[in-house]
């Protein structure tokens, strides 16, 4: 077998909750976001997930995390954004063996237009934090 490639993807998204919509939960966007990314990762060939994790916190100090491991499997979801702010930041990192980062982006973009998710949320990313290239330099400098 070859080996798997790690092409580690990070991004800042921001969650601003829909207009008129007293029911969008965070939580429930974060958790469908993640799942969806962890599905749309297995539809890649040779694709393994290693951790699809992410973490937000609220003005309040409240805070949020999500973490998947296998897309046949919820995600777990911990905390809770305690007051109703109108956006939060989410700090998202997605390890899949055997997907390039920037298919990893790609993946991401076309998870944000699932239907649950854009309920919930309106989802936009604020900036990429880490992309292979980036590990790389920092992981092979000295």
């Amino acid at each position: 077998m070859d080996e798997l490639k790690f092409e580690p993807y990070a991004v800042k998204l921001c969650l601003t909750r829909p207009k008129n919509s007293q029911k969008a939960e965070f939580s429930t966007a974060v958790a469908c976001l993640a799942e969806t990314v962890a599905g749309r990762c297995l539809s890649e060939k040779g694709a393994l997930i290693g951790h699809i994790k992410g973490f937000a916190t609220g003005p309040d100090g409240s805070y949020l995390h999500v973490s998947v491991t296998d897309a046949a499997r919820p995600a777990d979801i911990e905390g809770h954004i305690a007051c109703r702010p109108k956006s939060i930041i989410l700090t998202l990192n997605v390890h899949v063996f055997g997907v390039s980062a920037a298919r990893l982006k790609e993946l991401l973009i076309e998870s944000l237009s699932n239907p649950e998710v854009e309920k919930n949320a309106l989802i936009s990313i604020v900036e990429p934090i880490m992309s292979h290239r980036i590990f790389k330099e920092k992981n092979h400098a000295e």
